[in-house]
């Protein structure tokens, strides 16, 4: 539809039907985010992180939102979007663990590479078999895995071994 303005034609914009955002809920820590300075946008996505389960409004601590309040809109979207499709059902420390992607994320747009998804590791499926295999523990943390303890008592009955015992090596040598 095309009308006259000050003798020149414009095309009226079509309305457009207001969205629906009653529908939208929020946790009771959206409020807070906001409160915090994050942009919309990026409250509402850590918002829908917390609405999964994968992390807690309790797991971040004031550090990782003010890290993730210095990034811009689109940074701090790619980095939620690459924290959420982590597997983080090992990783004891979830702030440290965002925070981590914030740094890796921030060392690559230094580097001038595009910010790309990188690879997450050990094949998942692997080490929950070889975790099911001997009945070691896996603790991550940001960058590091520690694989082993002291010996399960279903694996092994005799003394367990001392301070100083610990052996590293690389997991994803043995995956």
């Amino acid at each position: 539809m095309a009308s006259e303005v000050n003798g020149n034609s414009t095309h009226a914009k079509e309305e457009e039907e207001p969205m629906d955002i009653s529908s939208v809920t929020h946790t009771e820590h959206y409020q807070t985010l906001i409160d915090a300075g994050l942009p919309q946008k990026v409250a509402e996505r850590l918002d829908d992180i917390f609405q999964t389960g994968l992390v807690a409004y309790a797991d971040l601590d004031e550090r990782a939102i003010d890290a993730l309040r210095e990034f811009n809109e689109e940074g701090a979207m790619s980095v939620l979007q690459q924290f959420k499709e982590s597997d983080l059902s090992h990783v004891q420390n979830k702030s440290a663990f965002l925070c981590g992607v914030m740094k890796t994320y921030r060392q690559r747009e230094k580097q001038g590479n595009k910010v790309q998804e990188s690879t997450k590791g050990p094949d998942e499926s692997k080490i929950k078999a070889l975790l099911d295999r001997t009945g070691y523990t896996l603790d991550v943390t940001t960058g590091q895995r520690k694989y082993g303890g002291p010996p399960p008592e279903e694996i092994y009955l005799g003394q367990q071994p001392g301070v100083g015992t610990e052996v590293s090596y690389l997991l994803s040598k043995f995956l």
